[in-house]
């Protein structure tokens, strides 16, 4: 779980659930394949790292009250988690 600004993020098999905490919004950001693992949010963007051992990102369009996909970087599947958390790092790192 994560919490950024008045946005509540949950990552669950197959799916990103975000609530904005302020105006009741619910979504549903779309993509993940399986568990997902660490949320990260960084240069306006949230990134999810997934089972399937791929990076996800979205990008919040505020006309459009929704989270738009901004980038899938795919990488191999290790089985863990941690590696997903310091490639999450990395890329914040690198901005």
């Amino acid at each position: 779980m994560l919490s950024e600004g008045p946005w509540v993020f949950v990552g669950i098999p197959n799916v990103v659930k975000a609530w904005n905490i302020q105006t009741a919004t619910d979504l549903s950001l779309t993509g993940p394949i399986g568990q997902v693992y660490p949320l990260v949010v960084g240069n306006d963007l949230l990134f999810a790292g997934t089972q399937d051992g791929t990076i996800l990102a979205w990008r919040f369009n505020a006309a459009a009250n929704t989270f738009e996909p901004a980038a899938t970087l795919k990488s191999h599947n290790l089985g863990n988690s941690n590696y997903y958390s310091n490639l999450l790092n990395m890329l914040l790192i690198q901005e």
